[in-house]
């Protein structure tokens, strides 16, 4: 499996595990364009705090890496990093690539 499949795989668990939490229709899609934080998606800021912390368990588990995600997001290169489904796996995989070869 990919790096890329990897991370896919981290992602879609997160967001399972946050679906598994919310109503029908309140459930996010594992599609790379699905909105993810508002305004323009559906997260709050609680329910994105909660997938951040997924997130960086999955990769931890999958990679051996620790990343906080919140200090990503601040950042120039993570600023746009919760917009979509694929934002947000382009850029754990751009982190990942950055701190280990794994």
């Amino acid at each position: 499996m990919t790096k890329s499949e990897r991370i896919g795989e981290v992602v879609r668990s997160s967001l399972e595990q946050l679906n598994s939490e919310r109503l029908p229709n309140q459930r996010i899609s594992f599609d790379p364009s699905t909105l993810l934080a508002k305004p323009r998606g559906t997260l709050d800021s609680l329910s994105l705090v909660g997938l951040m912390v997924d997130l960086e368990v999955g990769l931890e588990n999958e990679f051996g890496i620790t990343i906080s995600l919140a200090e990503v997001a601040g950042t120039p290169d993570g600023a746009g990093m919760f917009v979509t489904v694929g934002t947000l796996t382009a850029a754990l995989l751009q982190q990942v690539e950055g701190l280990a070869d794994v």
